[in-house]
């Protein structure tokens, strides 16, 4: 498998329809209300139905059942109905299959869940200001695995990268061999194509190596890299990559008190491990 391989993927996507573009601008503006959001969501039932469907599920830990679009967007908040609509685009798209990699589609989408409640929970009390943009790339920083995934069984080399990705903890090398650019490479690509937040593309490009970050951006992105340590398709809080987490977080003076207090919290929403 190649880069050009890879690329010709993404390069075969279409451009955003019409409905999520909507979405996208009405998002993006600083004086757009609930209703304005949910008036842009009313021309995509799909993704309407999805936003509900997640707010009812107990991965998010919304209290009590979410029946109005405008609650789940004031829940969600704007930042995040971007990301659900930027997720079920690339959802749809590549028909993800995600067995590549180890894990099943359900248990996948429930980790971009888990990732974005872990950048909540934890780095909402480190940084709040920068929550609307943390938030949503937690989210959404996955999403060039399914391409990914799609370009492996094209390939016929599904159990050669499965085995490669079961051997070791290093899933970004595993897919750099492969494919010659890893998934939040590949996320930052397809969302240059998109013309998405350069905001929150730049810090998913930059989760692997946050120190060739924008020097504005770089916290953000070790906040990602953190959170992609502690919850992946390898697992949910495995003791390694918590040490690794912990590691990064103490060499770039992050307070440990709300990133333990945020692993807790998570490992309450957890239910085992994802593969």
């Amino acid at each position: 498998m190649s880069l050009d391989a890879v690329m010709s993927l993404v390069n075969s996507l279409p451009p955003l329809p019409a409905s999520v573009l909507r979405v996208q601008e009405v998002c993006r503006r600083d004086d757009a209300d609930v209703e304005d959001i949910v008036d842009a969501l009313k021309c995509d039932p799909v993704l309407t139905a999805y936003l509900l469907k997640a707010a009812n599920s107990a991965l998010y830990g919304f209290r009590g059942e979410v029946k109005s679009v405008s609650r789940a967007v004031m829940m969600f908040g704007a930042g995040m109905v971007r990301g659900f609509a930027v997720a079920l685009t690339v959802r749809k798209y590549f028909e993800m299959d995600m067995t590549p990699y180890g894990i099943g589609n359900e248990a996948f989408v429930d980790l971009a869940a888990l990732q974005r409640d872990l950048a909540t929970s934890w780095y909402g009390r480190v940084d709040p200001g920068s929550l609307a943009v943390v938030s949503p790339a937690a989210f959404m920083m996955d999403l060039g695995k399914i391409v990914l995934a799609k370009a492996v069984d094209r390939t016929g080399r599904r159990d050669e990268f499965l085995a490669a990705v079961r051997a070791g903890d290093d899933v970004a090398g595993v897919e750099l061999e492969f494919a010659g650019i890893d998934s939040h490479a590949l996320t930052a690509t397809i969302f240059d194509r998109w013309n998405f937040e350069a905001e929150i593309t730049e810090i998913i490009r930059h989760a692997g190596a946050p120190h060739l970050a924008p020097l504005n951006l770089r916290r953000p992105a070790l906040a990602l890299l953190v959170i992609g340590l502690c919850v992946s398709v390898k697992g949910v809080c495995e003791p390694e990559a918590l040490t690794r987490a912990r590691a990064v977080l103490s060499a770039h003076g992050f307070a440990a008190a709300p990133f333990e207090a945020a692993l807790d919290r998570l490992s309450e929403q957890a239910i085992g491990s994802p593969s």
